[in-house]
C-alpha cells in the first residue's frame, strides 16, 4: 500500500509540473520539400509579441535558410513576415514593438541587420561584415548596442548612430560572452581570457564594466575556474552571476564584493533574467530556479530533462524557455499565485475607452500608478491620491502597461485602449 501511495504521488507531481510548461507549436511552416533543422532562437518584444527564427533546408546540401515567425497572442496564432537570407547562424533581439536587430552568419561572414516594420524592409548596418559570428549582444535601440565576435580573434564590436566598428579584445575570448546594457553609456560584458585549445595555462572569467559606451573598461570580477555562463544587472549596484555546478554570485555594491548564494543544485546554470525584482534561472537537465522579489532564497521549480538555453518573461510574467529544439511556454503567470497583493489588483474594463477602473484590497498601500505605452514611454503617473479610476480618454488606441507600486513590489497589468 505504501509503494502504491508513493507511485501515485509521483504521478500526481509529474502531471502537476507538466501542466506548468508546454511546447509552443505552429511557428514552423514549411512546404513538403523543406525540412526543419531544429536550430532556432526567439525573443519577446515590449508589447509581448514573440519573434522566432528557425533554420530549414531543401534538397540542396549546400544551403540552409532561416524563416521568421511572429505571434501577438502568446503563441496561439502566427504570421510569417518573410523568408530570411541564406545563413548558417541567425539570432534575434527585439528592442521595441516591430523593431528588431538580427545577427546573421553566412558561411563565415557575419553581419547585423535591422528592421522597424516587422521585416517588411530591413537594412544592413554599415561596416558590420566581419569574419566569424556574433556570440553575445545587447542593443537598447536599433542604432546603439554591443556585439561580441569570437572568430578568428575576439572583437569587441559596437554600433553607434547606426554604424558598426570593432576593436580587438586584447586576447579576450568571447565564445561564451554575454552583454548587458543599462543605458546609453553603461554596460557590462562577461568574457574569458583567451587560451589556445589544449593549453594547460589556467584561464579567467572576467566581468567588465564601462560607463562611457565602451571607450574604457574596468574589470569588476575575475576568477580562474571558467565557471561563469551568464549574468544580469538591474542597476549599477545590483547584479547576479551564474554558471557551472549551480554557481550563483551576487553583488550589491557594483562588483566591489561578491557573495555566493545557495542554489541547491549542481547542474550548470546557463541563463538568468529579472523582471519586477523577481529572478529566474534555467540550465541543464530541466533546471529552473526562481527567486522572488525581496527574497534571497532560490526555489527549485524544475521541469523536464532537457537542457535549457535561456528564459524570457513578458510584462505579464508569462515565461518562455528556449531548448535546443523547441520553445516552452508557462501555462500560468509566474509567481502570481504566490503574491496575495498581486491577486487583489484588478483593472477593468479591458479593453478600455475613456475611464479605466482599478480595485485593490488596500489602496493605502499604493505609492504610485504608472501607465506606459508599448515602447516603454510613461504617458501617465499618479501619486498620493488614488480614487479607483484613471482618465485615459486622451490616449491613442494601442497596448499599454499599468504598474501599481506598493513600495515593496510592483504589479503590472496589460491594458488595451480602443477608440
Amino acid at each position: 500500500m505504501k509503494k502504491l501511495l508513493v507511485i501515485t504521488m509521483m504521478i500526481f507531481s509529474f502531471h502537476s509540473a507538466f501542466s506548468q510548461w508546454n511546447a509552443l507549436a505552429g511557428y514552423v511552416q514549411l512546404g513538403p520539400d523543406y525540412y526543419y533543422e531544429g536550430y532556432l532562437d526567439f525573443d519577446v518584444s515590449p508589447d509581448n509579441s514573440i519573434y522566432v527564427v528557425y533554420r530549414y533546408s531543401g534538397y540542396s546540401i549546400h544551403y540552409t535558410y532561416f524563416k521568421r515567425a511572429k505571434s501577438a497572442d502568446g503563441g496561439l496564432n502566427w504570421t510569417f513576415p518573410g523568408i530570411g537570407p541564406t545563413a548558417t547562424l541567425y539570432k534575434i533581439q527585439c528592442v521595441a514593438p516591430s523593431q528588431l536587430v538580427t545577427f546573421v552568419t553566412d558561411q563565415m561572414t557575419s553581419s547585423i541587420r535591422t528592421t522597424s516594420d516587422d521585416f517588411l524592409t530591413w537594412e544592413g548596418i554599415p561596416g558590420s561584415n566581419v569574419d566569424g559570428f556574433f556570440n553575445g549582444y545587447d542593443f537598447i535601440d536599433i542604432s546603439r548596442g554591443f556585439a561580441l565576435n569570437n572568430y578568428p580573434w575576439g572583437l569587441l564590436g559596437k554600433v553607434e548612430n547606426g554604424e558598426y566598428s570593432s576593436t580587438p579584445g586584447d586576447s579576450v575570448d568571447f565564445a561564451y560572452g554575454s552583454v548587458k546594457m543599462l543605458n546609453d553609456t553603461t554596460a557590462f560584458i562577461l568574457c574569458r581570457d583567451f587560451n589556445y585549445p589544449g593549453s594547460t595555462v589556467p584561464g579567467n572569467n572576467m566581468l567588465l564594466k564601462t560607463t562611457d559606451f565602451g571607450n574604457t573598461w574596468t574589470t569588476i570580477y575575475k576568477d580562474t575556474l571558467y565557471n561563469l555562463n551568464h549574468f544580469t544587472f538591474i542597476n549599477e549596484d545590483t547584479g547576479v552571476l551564474v554558471g557551472k555546478e549551480g554557481t550563483i554570485l551576487q553583488t550589491t555594491d557594483g562588483g566591489i564584493s561578491w557573495t555566493p548564494m545557495e542554489s541547491g543544485t549542481v547542474n550548470a546554470i546557463n541563463y538568468i533574467t529579472e523582471r519586477y525584482g523577481s529572478y529566474f534561472c534555467v540550465g541543464d537537465n530541466g533546471l529552473i530556479l526562481n527567486r522572488e522579489s525581496g527574497s534571497d532564497i532560490w526555489n527549485d521549480i524544475s521541469f523536464g530533462t532537457l537542457n535549457y538555453l535561456k528564459i524570457k518573461l513578458d510584462s505579464n510574467m508569462t515565461g518562455y524557455i528556449l531548448t535546443p529544439t523547441s520553445i516552452l511556454r508557462s501555462d500560468e503567470v509566474l509567481e502570481a499565485g504566490n503574491d496575495p497583493v498581486a491577486e487583489t489588483i484588478v483593472v477593468y474594463p479591458n479593453p478600455c475607452r475613456d475611464q479605466l477602473n482599478y480595485s485593490f484590497s488596500n489602496l493605502n498601500l499604493l505609492k504610485q500608478i504608472r501607465l506606459q505605452n508599448s515602447s516603454g514611454q510613461e504617458v501617465l503617473s499618479v501619486t498620493g491620491s488614488f480614487h479607483g479610476h484613471l482618465d485615459v480618454s486622451d490616449l491613442d488606441s494601442g497596448i499599454y502597461f499599468v504598474s501599481f507600486d506598493t513600495g515593496d513590489a510592483v504589479v503590472t497589468r496589460k491594458l488595451v485602449i480602443i477608440r
